[in-house]
């Protein structure tokens, strides 16, 4: 009977040695996989983590790439406007230019007609005396009026003009009495020609 005793101890401590085995391989086994599933998701959260680093420093990049080209954008813009105002005052100053350029050859045409009526009113002085000594004084000044038209008309030399206005007005102080009208038009060109200079 002892055996028999024995060996059902022996029996019951195999049956409770067995389950007890079993129960710490399973313990074992989900200690592994509690493991591997830490470092799994441990894994995924450090590669998560990259990715989302790596995606930020793209944005950033591209964010800085982004202000370059809205300053560069600017800076061209302010460009642009500094060229158009540049062309509004050239365009201001062709108005100007031209402008004068008109009121120039306003006065050239005037200080021209003058010196055609100069000149007829010598013609006529000269029809009522052409008799008279004035003769070579009467041509030598309708001579000097056709050079200072001719200077002023064709070449614009006004300081030739002005020579030849005074010549023509001296050869008229010599002349008579009837020719002061044509005296007073020869200095009334004179001014014209010169405002400042001529006395």
């Amino acid at each position: 009977m002892s055996k028999q005793q024995s060996l059902q101890k022996n029996e019951s401590s195999s049956l409770t040695a067995e389950p007890q085995k079993k129960n710490a391989s399973k313990t074992a086994l989900w200690f592994v996989l509690i493991i591997i599933l830490i470092f799994a998701c441990g894994g995924l959260a450090w590669y998560g983590q990259q990715i989302v680093s790596s995606i930020k420093a793209s944005l950033d990049q591209n964010n800085q790439k982004i202000e370059t080209i809205s300053q560069t954008l600017n800076a061209n813009g302010d460009g642009l406007t500094s060229i158009v105002a540049g062309q509004e005052n050239m365009k201001e100053m062709f108005k100007t230019q031209n402008f004068n350029l008109e009121q120039l050859r306003n006065r050239d045409v005037e200080l021209q007609q003058t010196l055609i009526r100069l000149q007829n009113q010598i013609n006529e002085v000269s029809i009522i005396s052409s008799e008279s000594d004035d003769y070579w004084l009467r041509n030598q000044a309708i001579y000097f009026l056709n050079i200072a038209k001719t200077e002023l008309s064709l070449f614009g030399n006004k300081t030739s003009a002005k020579s030849a206005l005074i010549a023509a007005q001296k050869s008229v102080l010599q002349m008579p009495d009837q020719y002061q009208s044509v005296d007073q038009s020869i200095q009334s060109a004179l001014l014209k020609l010169d405002p400042e200079g001529h006395n």
